[in-house]
């Protein structure tokens, strides 16, 4: 089996919310090209005021993922596109490597709204292969423009009928990545049988299946309701181990596939050792477990899971909301920690989490081996991180994303940030309200 690591150096997203453009470097490229390929650093926090450009930071991730995945993209998309381009792209740098070689892999894409619907427009994949303690520049693979085929290097392994096959496919299927349909990766498969792009393409598909976990706010905002929390489980065959999501009833028993249970067992054993590492005494087990017949007739297990502190049972739907927040992210982290291609996406993570916890949890994440990309407004993590693993918005719309510059190793970050805020130092971190005005509005309102 091909030994494989994929991770995220850079995003570069224009036209996403109210993000003109914006770049994130998640890694160092200097570092990188140095021949330095060990990753220090696996966390990413972005900080800022609201509505800044957090969360589309968090949703061009999952855009990413299902992107790579070769899925239609949702007409929901639509409203995330920026009303003044149009156009929403993204390129992303990974770093790639299989086997002994290395390589750094250049994405983009563009995708354009149609009123309510959507249509990828453009894509292009380059890459540079790292030979004799140095990158090459970077080659073209594949390019398409407006659903034509522009790469030389990619056409010259088809025939004229065959380009028009696939040139038909993309217009056709627009709301589909081109290189990650169906049509292209059966196509590939068969032509570029000893050649990298085949490897490139499938390996960042099932990089997109099975290590992109992105858990938003519409993910987690069904716990708030009591109704519903949905837990990802481990999915694993000989080949490959894959995420999925489990939505436990929190109202009554939930029923699963008897051929799913097992992988749900294991990954509530997983989180049960962890949830009482987090928060002891408390531990996570199953209430009942039962067979029954499912409404499609197959066999099924009927289950509860339930909390126990000091010998006392508590269903889990009477838990608090950060208790269940956290075991509802609990195996995207054990995944995170043990996993170095793992690239793990959270908003809000701070939300329901007692800020203390919070910090102590990112100091052991500190050593995970995927990445972890967040979005909090909690500044106890800051006391946490370096300077190196924060990212803070800024209110420019065209330059949505910085860094602070070095600090001294011991620098508190969360002091150094308020005292930018506060005396303006840094004027374009946070858009100054007025206090007088806010009264002046709530005493207006109702008026």
């Amino acid at each position: 089996m091909d030994e494989i690591i994929i991770k995220v150096l850079s995003l570069e997203l224009k036209g996403i919310k109210n993000v003109n453009y914006g770049k994130v470097k998640i890694k160092d490229l200097d570092n990188v090209s140095d021949g330095n390929f060990t990753f220090e650093h696996p966390i990413l926090a972005i900080y800022g005021q609201n509505g800044s450009g957090k969360s589309s930071l968090i949703e061009a991730l999952k855009i990413l993922k299902s992107t790579l995945m070769g899925e239609t993209l949702s007409d929901d998309i639509a409203s995330l596109i920026s009303l003044e381009t149009n156009t929403f792209s993204l390129e992303t740098i990974f770093f790639f490597k299989l086997n002994e070689s290395i390589y750094l892999l250049k994405y983009y894409f563009e995708i354009k709204r149609n009123d309510d619907t959507v249509e990828f427009t453009k894509e292009r994949l380059e890459f540079r292969s790292y030979i004799n303690s140095r990158f090459t520049p970077y080659q073209t693979l594949f390019s398409i423009d407006d659903h034509r085929l522009i790469s030389q290097h990619f056409k010259k392994y088809f025939t004229y009928k065959e380009q028009i096959e696939l040139e038909t496919s993309s217009k056709i299927l627009c709301s589909q990545a081109s290189l990650f349909s169906k049509l292209y990766l059966e196509m590939i498969n068969d032509k570029f049988s000893n050649h990298i792009l085949k490897d490139i393409v499938n390996y960042l598909s099932l990089y997109s299946k099975n290590k992109i976990i992105i858990i938003g706010n519409k993910f987690l905002s069904n716990i708030s309701l009591n109704k519903i929390m949905p837990l990802n489980i481990y999915l694993d065959d000989e080949d490959s181990i894959s995420f999925n999501n489990v939505f436990l009833n929190l109202l009554e028993p939930s029923v699963i596939e008897k051929s799913l249970f097992k992988y749900l067992e294991k990954s509530i054993k997983e989180v049960d050792y962890l949830i009482n590492a987090i928060v002891p005494p408390l531990h996570l087990s199953f209430g009942r477990k039962q067979e029954t017949l499912m409404k499609d007739g197959k066999v099924g297990i009927d289950y509860e899971i339930v909390t126990k502190r000091d010998d006392k049972i508590v269903p889990l739907k009477y838990e608090s909301e950060g208790i269940k927040k956290i075991i509802s992210i609990s195996c995207a982290l054990i995944a995170l920690y043990n996993d170095q291609s793992i690239l793990l996406g959270i908003d809000e993570l701070d939300s329901g989490i007692f800020e203390y916890l919070l910090g102590e949890l990112l100091d052991v994440l500190l050593e995970a081996k995927g990445q972890l990309i967040f979005t909090s407004h909690n500044l106890r993590p800051l006391e946490k991180l370096t300077y190196q693993d924060v990212v803070f918005t800024t209110s420019n719309k065209d330059d949505r994303y910085i860094k602070l510059k070095k600090t001294k190793e011991l620098a508190n970050l969360r002091e150094i940030y308020i005292r930018e805020v506060i005396l303006g130092v840094k004027d374009y971190l946070y858009k100054e309200t007025d206090n007088y005005l806010i009264k002046r509005a709530l005493r207006k309102a109702l008026k």
